[in-house]
């Protein structure tokens, strides 16, 4: 019917008044049931960031949600927030639930956030984010799926640096300090060793205990009689007490020199 606004969908009753004039008097026509289509139905949209990056396990971030009122709905969206991710991985990211009002008339879309929070058992990896919006009848619902990646730490290890040494003569020793340098927030033991007698150089196993900023140890190295006059490279090896996996390498600068004679 031409100029009729229907507010939902469905069968309506219509009736025709006519309000009457001078000549006629005012009349109301029967009822028509009448099968309404096409008229837009209230709901809403929710979206949130194209991905989610929790930098290390432990990490957290924030969200950003925005619910898109459609066709004029208002009130309140009750947003459920649940991150699933393989059978394997242990100790998901948790991420919190909000609600958001719709003022009328429904026009404007509203924010809010969401803290997504891992914990440093979580195994890293690809995680989903499944995020739904339901009203205050539970009957208009909508929903968005974001990835969650949460990168894996970088490995811990440690560099070795020494200081030059100087025999006095073959079949002597001298010691040169080993310096170990953390990374990644590796502590604990250090084994060092030399792994070949370059020029019959040799250095009983020294270990050397790491903190947070580092740590040192005395090597003493031994020539033999047998040792050329010269400077050389000596390797020494230092590795994890732990486990031996993680590795690093230098060269110690001996000299050896002529004996000196009193």
């Amino acid at each position: 019917v031409a100029g009729t606004q229907f507010k939902q969908n469905g069968n309506q009753f219509l009736t025709a008044v006519y309000a009457g004039d001078s000549n006629y008097l005012s009349q109301t026509s029967a009822e028509v049931l009448v099968d309404v289509t096409g008229v837009p139905v209230p709901s809403f949209g929710v979206s949130g960031p194209a991905t989610i990056v929790l930098s290390a396990p432990g990490a957290s971030d924030v969200a950003n949600i925005v619910v898109t009122p459609y066709a004029g709905f208002s009130g309140a969206v009750n947003l459920t927030c649940n991150i699933t991710g393989p059978a394997s991985f242990v100790s998901p990211p948790t991420c919190a639930s909000a609600t958001v009002n719709i003022p009328e008339p429904g026009i404007t879309p509203e924010g809010t956030t969401t803290t997504v929070v891992s914990s440093l058992t979580t195994t890293p990896g690809q995680y989903s984010l499944y995020l739904t919006g339901t009203d205050s009848t539970g009957k208009i619902t909508n929903s968005t799926t974001i990835p969650v990646s949460v990168t894996a730490p970088p490995p811990q290890g440690f560099t070795l640096g020494s200081v030059a040494a100087v025999i006095a003569g073959p079949g002597t020793s001298t010691t040169s300090v080993i310096k170990v340098t953390p990374s990644n927030g590796f502590t604990g033991a250090v084994t060092l060793t030399c792994p070949s007698a370059t020029a019959n150089l040799t250095c009983p196993t020294a270990t050397a205990t790491v903190g947070a900023t580092g740590g040192t140890a005395s090597l003493t190295i031994q020539s033999s009689a047998a040792t050329p006059l010269g400077t050389y490279g000596l390797a020494v090896n230092g590795a994890d007490a732990a486990t031996g996996a993680i590795t690093s390498l230098t060269y110690v600068q001996v000299t050896v020199t002529a004996p000196i004679i009193p």
